[in-house]
């Protein structure tokens, strides 16, 4: 049986009176706004301290939907109002540069809107502060972690012993800057006749093999890896057993390949004799011979091994003994792990002394990647306290989101900034300054244990909180109606703890506040290939099919996917749903493209997450885009975008447009409202130019692609 969660969530409410523009399209913030107006959230102390006591330092948790953005944003709009910092001495740190832009986009929307009501209520000291704020909001921080560490580098690049001309690496370049490395390195080394690469040769390590070692301690260069000596194997015992068993199994190998070529037993002892051949007598070869062994299959087809069934029966022993010398726990493995063991160290040495050197390279040559500029942020504010008693008056007030993706480099920048003590030395035990730090996070998704932001160090975190600042808890949820909020509370009750612990998070009630719109047309349940278990509008739908004959993945995803689109394209075109209400759950993402081109063929909009789908022309369309946007004064480039797969102009509509005495620039605003589809489109176009000249790239791409 297979089965499809749809998901369909309720209608955005309506931006509050007097927000327009930007404002306009924070659906979230828009249906905050609304139901605390109403008086109807549980947690409205909490969101009241958020934005009132400003001198307590806060960590708020809060899950997906809570309107934690919106509250972080409340917090920087009352710290400008109520003169408890300028704009330029806010540092607000995200997890990535589209969050980054979004937040900036919403600070100033509400920087506007506080700037109105000031005006409206006469309070000069408020309209000139929030008016200087706003002539001032680049001169803020809004950005990543790691863009905020460089500003703190090139405030104070002589004592972070750094040229002030550095350049940050972005993650490609870094790889290719390091693989360049590496084997330039190897290269120097093996010239000179190194000791240790030498070494590395003979206990059968392929240098190049060490690149993946390399770069996990490029990495991570501030932890420990020990390396303790481990005296090597003796596999003589082994070898002597193995020579045996080998000889007997040889002399009962076919003379020519049989009919359907090797068996897999016959085919491990040809590679066996080939690694004796060379001389196994050597402990290297020995080893990568038992190290192909570990999890090799020995099956035996009888009528590889000739017509005597006696012949088979022998070789399926055999095997049975290569198997038991083979399998876990045996003493194949337990030999490798110990000759493993022995190698570990010298390995770990060779690694070592690359990353260092890569370090030092990366640092003479101006060139830092994200890494870097976390250590050098961290060790400028652990060993220049004059440095950071500048840096903490330059910005005194701290802000930091999702800071459960925080790992421990990150929250020492962040806290020894914010220490009362300019001299302390361990963050862990630093106290912040009266409200400079307010951070939000959910432990729920703390998921990125593989970048060491473990939970371990938010709970640690938090219970610093405790003892000098405030806990407060963010439980309304905005996105989810009540439908949502008792599914996903009854399912995940049961499976988070009561408590937190050093591994997870607590249960957390989803407590939605977004009132269930009345059912449009909304119809009882009924069937459609199957069967859906609950009414329409009950808003939760369980769709069932039986499964097809064919167990192939993709036959079965072909299927359920066109009766999934076209239960999707009914309801939508008896008026019940829009495209938008539904969300299509898949356990694999390898079948994504088969359920987002059945949808399209009913031309249904439909945006995927989680895997790619096969979007050449899509992506090619995409950069010439981006290379009309780049030269606005390409009349050619134009053109080309007009009449591409997103506006999907024709030529007659462009020459109307041009015998009407109007051009095909777009850098510059739109002289009436646009009326015709061209106008339109260059007004479309004028507005993503707009956005890759006040945003990152990766924001503007990131907020064009969502448009179209």
């Amino acid at each position: 049986m297979t089965q499809l969660s749809l998901f369909p969530p309720a209608a955005v409410p309506a931006s509050p009176p007097g927000v327009s523009g930007a404002a306009g399209q924070l659906g979230d913030a828009a249906a905050e706004v609304g139901a605390a107006a109403a008086g109807l959230l549980p947690d409205q102390a909490a969101r009241d301290r958020i934005r009132s006591d400003l001198e307590t330092s806060l960590l708020v948790e809060a899950g997906a939907g809570a309107g934690k953005t919106t509250e972080m944003v409340g917090r920087m709009v009352a710290l400008v109002r109520c003169d408890k910092a300028r704009v330029d001495q806010l540092a607000a740190v995200t997890f990535t540069r589209k969050a980054a832009a979004e937040l900036r986009q919403r600070f100033q929307v509400q920087l506007e809107v506080e700037l109105r009501r000031a005006q409206k209520s006469g309070d000069g000291p408020v309209l000139e502060r929030v008016d200087r704020a706003l002539k001032e909001l680049d001169r803020g921080f809004i950005g990543t972690i790691h863009s905020f560490c460089a500003r703190l580098l090139r405030e104070r690049p002589l004592e972070a012993g750094l040229d002030p001309a550095f350049r940050e690496l972005q993650a490609v370049e870094a790889d290719r800057l390091a693989r360049d490395f590496w084997m330039r390195h190897l290269e120097r080394l093996a010239a000179q006749g190194d000791a240790l690469l030498l070494r590395a040769a003979e206990l059968g390590m392929r240098p190049g093999a060490l690149f993946g070692l390399f770069r996990q301690l490029s990495d991570n260069p501030d932890v420990a890896f020990p390396g303790h000596p481990f005296e090597a194997p003796d596999p003589e015992a082994l070898r002597a057993q193995l020579e045996q068993l080998l000889d007997r199994a040889i002399a009962l190998l076919p003379e020519a390949e049989p009919r359907g070529g090797w068996d897999a037993f016959q085919t491990r002892l040809r590679s066996l004799r080939f690694h004796r051949a060379l001389g196994w007598h050597e402990r290297a070869r020995l080893f990568e011979a038992l190290a192909e062994l570990q999890g090799a299959n020995f099956g035996v087809r009888r009528e590889r091994w000739g017509a005597d069934p006696a012949r088979a029966q022998s070789a399926r022993e055999l095997a049975g003994e290569l198997a038991a010398l083979a399998g876990p726990g045996g003493p194949v493995e337990r030999l490798l792990q110990q000759w493993y063991a022995h190698r570990y160290p010298y390995a770990l040495e060779l690694a070592l002394r690359a990353a260092a050197a890569f370090s030092a390279e990366r640092r003479r040559s101006g060139r830092l990647d994200f890494q870097d500029l976390l250590m050098l942020a961290a060790r400028l504010l652990r060993e220049h306290p004059a440095a950071r008693r500048a840096l903490a008056e330059r910005y005194p007030c701290l802000l930091v989101d999702e800071f459960q993706d925080t790992d421990p480099i990150q929250a020492e920048v962040l806290f020894l900034l914010a220490a009362r003590d300019p001299d302390a030395q361990d963050w862990r035990l630093a106290e912040p300054r009266a409200g400079a730090l307010f951070v939000v996070g959910d432990p729920k998704q703390s998921i990125y244990r593989f970048r060491r932001a473990d939970i371990a160090i938010y709970n640690q975190v938090k219970r610093r909180f405790q003892e000098w600042g405030a806990v407060v808890e963010l439980t309304s949820n905005f996105r989810s109606t009540r439908p949502i909020e008792q599914f996903v509370n009854q399912v995940f009750a049961a499976r988070f703890p009561a408590q937190a612990t050093d591994h997870q998070a607590a249960f957390a009630w989803l407590r939605a506040v977004r009132p269930d719109p009345a059912p449009e047309g909304g119809r009882g349940a009924e069937v459609v290939g199957g069967a859906v278990q609950a009414a329409t509008r009950a808003r939760v739908c369980w769709y069932e099919f039986p499964a097809p004959a064919s167990t192939r993945q993709q036959l079965i995803a072909a299927e359920d996917a066109e009766l999934v689109a076209s239960w999707i394209h009914e309801r939508i075109e008896q008026g019940e749903r829009r495209p938008g209400d539904f969300l299509v759950l898949t356990q694999r993402k390898g079948c994504l493209a088969i359920y987002a081109r059945a949808l399209e063929a009913r031309n249904l909009p439909v945006q995927v997450t989680g895997g790619g789908i096969g979007i050449e022309e899509e992506l090619e369309e995409l950069a010439r885009l981006l290379r009309a946007l780049a030269d606005p004064g390409d009349p050619t480039l134009t053109v080309a975008v007009l009449t591409g797969l997103f506006f999907g102009l024709d030529h007659e509509q462009l020459a109307e447009h041009a015998l009407a005495g109007s051009g095909f620039r777009f850098d510059v605003p739109p002289a009436a409202p646009p009326g015709t589809p061209v106008q339109q489109a260059l007004g479309t176009l004028h507005e993503f130019w707009q956005w890759t000249r006040s945003q990152p790239a990766d924001a503007a791409v990131a907020a064009i692609v969502d448009h179209l």
